[in-house]
């Protein structure tokens, strides 16, 4: 679930794209430009997963985002439960729906914390009168503190929630983002995360970007021109550190 509207928006936590660190050799269309994501999430036995019939692809995303990055930082599988995101995004947004916008599921993570699948599976239906017990709410908070403190994870925004369709300048930030090991998650009708690009992605017909898909529960590609027609938005999680982390 992605509408487009215009709003403000107070996001909970943002920070500059100038400190990521991006080769500079790399120049579009050549080999070495190539990345590709999805060795690291089959090593981390992160698979793609099923949203069902439910509108959670964006639920999805965030949960994939925060999940990879503090595996990959802690060097471990740390499978995260997009039920535990989704009851968290109502949460933050006040509302009992099913689905939610990237703001809203990572203000709800950012603010009722992260929660281990084991803990909490993905339910075939929504039950908008469900809501976590005390222990668990108060496990995904100190999941969360554990993870700030140690990995350092942070939310980063390439393109707010704005008008449908990414500008260049922004797609080539999501290319830097691909380059320096972080998956992009992008929004639109269908929300999608960008896992490696192949060829010249700024170009039609010389290149593709690949994405994990929770509707089809599969890795497949995307074009430029989705990106720039569709996406209306678009962010990225990553760690600043390294080190041991045991999730509860």
């Amino acid at each position: 679930m992605h509408r487009f509207i215009r709003f403000s928006v107070v996001f909970l936590v943002v920070f500059p794209m100038p400190h990521l660190q991006v080769a500079a050799a790399q120049k579009p269309g050549s080999k070495t430009n190539t990345t590709d994501l999805r060795p690291e999430f089959k090593r981390l036995e992160l698979t793609p997963r099923s949203q069902g019939g439910r509108g959670t692809c964006s639920v999805f995303v965030v949960t994939e985002a925060f999940e990879y990055a503090v595996s990959k930082a802690a060097n471990k599988t740390l499978r995260l439960s997009p039920e535990y995101v989704n009851w968290a995004a109502d949460k933050a947004c006040g509302e009992n729906q099913d689905g939610a916008y990237f703001h809203q599921a990572i203000d709800g993570v950012t603010t009722y914390g992260l929660c281990l699948e084991s803990t909490l599976p993905y339910k075939n239906t929504y039950d908008p009168n469900w809501s976590p017990s005390k222990e668990m709410r108060e496990t995904a908070e100190k999941n969360l503190r554990l993870v700030k403190k140690t990995l350092q994870v942070e939310v980063v925004w390439i393109a707010p929630l704005g008008k449908r369709g990414l500008s260049e300048t922004n797609i080539r930030k999501a290319i830097d983002v691909l380059r320096a090991g972080w998956p992009v998650g992008i929004g639109a009708a269908h929300s999608l995360l960008l896992v490696g690009f192949e060829g010249d992605p700024l170009k039609m017909q010389s290149g593709v970007f690949h994405v994990l898909d929770s509707a089809s529960s599969s890795f497949r590609t995307v074009d430029y021109n989705y990106l720039h027609d569709e996406v209306g938005d678009a962010f990225y999680v990553r760690c600043r550190k390294r080190g041991n982390v045991d999730l509860k």
